[in-house]
């Protein structure tokens, strides 16, 4: 049987409860438009949700934003909490050739190589090059490999950008799309003026949990639905018609005017198995992705006076080292500093088929070779976490293969972040993409 829908109000299925689909539900609601969340873990915040340590709440993986940005601006102004977002200037290095290096400026990382001096120019008017570019399609059937190559040399590729690309795509590294380096240019001279110590990052009082906590209290004190642990089974729509999409749970169908799915274009290529073309579901099963695993630690003692530690070293597996508590003070984690270490991971790789603890000894074997001082025995605790699909691998000509929002079925769009390049998936991008699929939603919905 179907659950009836309002005949008054437009309801949509959000499938998803993390930054994206909660941002579409927060917009859709202002727009009078009713909403139901399906979200199939214990809370909302998808890769931004949190676990509890038994002395407090952590992220399973680290977020943080940057100050300005207009999208997490909006969501703070719906919320009308803006006084929670706390805001500093951080220091900032990368880790190279057994050795912690500083930042003051981007010029940092291009003064401490392996390059030659001829190379490091020839690097240099790579960089000048790919900047000057205005339209990304231009350079879409570039890698990162194939542009450095042939401004700079074969070592300005495997000695710098190599190094950087292994802990972000592991073995996709060679064919990652050059764009993806256009659009961190892109992003550094849209944050120009800046402190020259770094960008000012920004963070929520209370941490991504006491956010969520906000939305969710929000959302329903609108009217809206949250249906938690629940994961929607089947959608069922008749794409050459203009009728109510019928979604599957538990067991039971539910219908409603629309639809947005947030979820993995894998996920979303099951759920619409017996409703989209195949060719719709081949092209979803196209797009390679990277499952993410961090190591969360509680340890006694600082690492450094570093803050965000990034990784230019192919001995150190992981993106970089991440000091919350040179962000926040350890009184609010009772006394306690905690480190973030993340890895991207896929098939063939060494971390991909660890089990937690040999995960966590292997985090922790490499602090003790990053940090000549660490010692294990500050070691309070340490967490780990996996989120399959988390990240999509955008090798080169990836423009191609990027599936429009709109489904082939009257009001039903997807919104996941293999959807948002040029630009590259980050809670900014989730906020915005929210939003846009809901105003594209809307103007399809009778009001």
């Amino acid at each position: 049987m179907t659950a009836p829908r309002s005949n008054s109000t437009p309801q949509v299925a959000i499938i998803g409860g993390g930054f994206c689909g909660a941002a579409a539900a927060l917009s859709l609601l202002e727009k009078g438009i009713g909403v139901t969340i399906f979200e199939s873990q214990p809370e909302l915040g998808g890769l931004a949700s949190s676990f509890d340590t038994g002395a407090y709440r952590l992220e399973k993986f680290y977020h943080q934003w940057y100050a300005g940005d207009e999208n997490f601006e909006w969501l703070l102004d719906v919320l009308g909490l803006k006084a929670k977002e706390f805001s500093i200037s951080m220091e900032h290095g990368f880790y190279f050739r057994d050795s912690v290096w500083r930042t003051r400026n981007p010029l940092d990382h291009f003064r401490y190589t392996d390059l030659s001096l001829t190379e490091s120019a020839r690097m240099a008017f790579g960089i000048w090059k790919l900047g000057a570019v205005t339209d990304w399609r231009t350079i879409d059937d570039y890698s990162v490999k194939d542009w450095f190559t042939k401004y700079g040399n074969h070592n300005v590729y495997e000695k710098f950008w190599k190094q950087l690309l292994v802990s972000r795509f592991g073995n996709y590294a060679d064919e990652i799309s050059v764009v993806w380096v256009w659009q961190k240019l892109q992003s550094n001279k849209a944050r120009k003026g800046r402190s020259e110590k770094g960008s000012t990052s920004s963070y929520y009082e209370g941490g991504f949990s006491a956010l969520f906590d906000d939305i969710e209290a929000h959302i329903l004190a609108q009217n809206g639905v949250i249906r938690k642990q629940t994961r929607a089974e089947l959608v069922r729509a008749d794409p050459s018609a203009n009728t109510s999409i019928t979604l599957q749970v538990d067991g039971s169908a539910h219908a409603f005017d629309g639809m947005i799915i947030t979820t993995p274009l894998p996920e979303a290529a099951r759920l619409l198995a017996h409703t989209l073309p195949q060719q719709n579901l081949d092209a979803f099963n196209a797009i390679a992705y990277l499952d993410s695993r961090g190591i969360i630690i509680r340890s006694k003692r600082s690492l450094s006076n570093c803050y965000w530690l990034s990784n230019r070293d192919l001995a150190f597996p992981f993106v970089g080292v991440i000091e919350h508590t040179q962000f926040r003070p350890p009184s609010e984690y009772n006394g306690e500093h905690i480190i973030y270490l993340s890895q991207s991971t896929a098939p063939g790789m060494e971390a991909y088929d660890m089990d937690d603890d040999a995960y966590i000894a292997y985090g922790l074997a490499h602090l003790e070779k990053m940090f000549a001082d660490f010692d294990a025995d500050w070691v309070i605790d340490a967490h780990t976490w996996r989120a399959a699909d988390a990240q999509p691998a955008i090798l080169k000509k990836y423009g191609e293969s990027v599936p429009p929002p709109e489904l082939p079925m009257a009001n039903c769009l997807i919104a996941t972040q293999a959807q948002v390049y040029p630009d590259y998936r980050g809670t900014h991008t989730a906020i915005r993409q929210g939003r846009d699929a809901a105003e594209r939603l809307s103007q399809g919905l009778v009001t």
